[in-house]
């Protein structure tokens, strides 16, 4: 699981601002995210998740791979965007 988690005071005005680009963030990215606004909590979080079998350890190159490289992708459709957040105090 790759996550980009938002906990702190201003999570919902964060959220809603990367929220609003969602289209564009997923189109970048190059698939589904899942994007979990905990109502009523200070955490709100966007991942996408793989399913695998810790047992299968043949497997582990692979899903590092592929966390490494999601991580990668994760960092460059974000980053830009995190800089550009504006705080509900900033407003």
């Amino acid at each position: 699981r790759v996550e980009f988690v938002m906990s702190n005071d201003f999570d919902k005005t964060y959220f809603t601002q990367i929220e609003c680009q969602k289209p564009a963030i997923e189109n970048e990215f190059g698939g589904p995210i899942i994007w979990a606004e905990s109502i009523g909590k200070k955490q709100s979080k966007v991942f996408v998740k793989r399913t695998v079998d810790l047992n299968e350890r043949s497997e582990w190159t692979g899903y590092h791979q592929w966390l490494l490289k999601t991580l990668e992708r994760f960092h460059a459709v974000f980053s830009k965007r995190v800089k550009q957040l504006v705080s509900a105090g900033d407003q």
